[in-house]
């Protein structure tokens, strides 16, 4: 039995299980915003090249 004042291994254990995983969503969170800037970057270049392309038309 732990005394007064300390924290049983187990309970240390399952904090630094939380904080792993706390990271390890903070790394999808911005993997996942760097793919949005990615995507939308991809999408405003191909409407560049669209525009430039319909004014060569002209």
């Amino acid at each position: 039995m732990a005394s007064a004042g300390t924290v049983p291994v187990r309970a240390l254990h399952r904090i630094d299980q939380v904080n792993a995983l706390n990271k390890l969503l903070s790394d999808i969170r911005q993997t996942l915003d760097a793919t949005q800037n990615c995507c939308e970057a991809r999408r405003n270049a191909d409407r560049r090249i669209r525009n430039l392309t319909e004014t060569e038309r002209i």
